[in-house]
């Protein structure tokens, strides 16, 4: 006698190994970020990026990141002309990359111009260069026997014929992807997801 037909099932039983690897911000390449900054007439200043604002608020945090470097507030800083063919690139928008990578090309681009400040009106007051301080729309001396605003410091500047600007550029330090025995671990901006089913 013939055993019995078996019913046909849609459902199938068995194992399978899925993996998958999630970059995060640009992490199996060199990623990178630009700015320019000046300290422009009436103590403001420009910084020049092409930084993506899609609402998380990049243009304020820049804002703010050139404010502190410069020693004026964020309302006297304007960000402008984010177009990458008139600007130094700065790369995709994606979670908090752009803070970290913009903002510290920002504080280095900065940083330049205020040291170009303080050369020229270290050379005019005849004292070292880590004698003067600025903050709050002010530059002086550390021990506050001169005094002068923002504005006029860069008039001082820009009457010897230096114009306050600075570039930045600025690269994450990682060691790329390497998925050899024992060093995916130290890959901080790398997840490694691996679904295993079975039955």
């Amino acid at each position: 006698m013939n055993a019995p037909l078996r019913k046909y099932s849609r459902h199938k039983r068995g194992r399978g190994v899925a993996a998958a690897w999630y970059g995060i911000a640009r992490t199996a390449t060199i990623d990178r970020a630009g700015a320019w900054a000046e300290l422009d007439d009436g103590g403001t200043a420009k910084i020049i990026t092409g930084v993506t604002e899609i609402g998380e608020g990049i243009l304020t945090v820049l804002a703010q990141i050139a404010a502190d470097e410069l020693g004026i507030r964020p309302q006297d800083v304007t960000i402008g002309d984010n177009d990458t063919a008139r600007s130094p690139e700065a790369a995709h928008a994606g979670a908090t990359r752009q803070t970290y990578m913009i903002g510290n090309a920002v504080a280095l681009a900065c940083r330049e111009a205020r040291k170009r400040l303080v050369k020229e009106l270290a050379h005019e007051w005849e004292i070292a260069e880590d004698d003067i301080n600025c903050s709050n729309r002010m530059v002086s001396t550390v021990d506050k026997s001169r005094c002068i605003t923002m504005s006029e410091a860069v008039d001082i500047c820009k009457n010897k014929g230096v114009v306050p600007v600075g570039s930045g550029s600025f690269t994450a330090n990682h060691t790329g992807l390497d998925l050899g025995p024992g060093k995916w671990q130290r890959q901080p901006l790398a997840g490694i997801c691996l679904w295993c089913t079975g039955g």
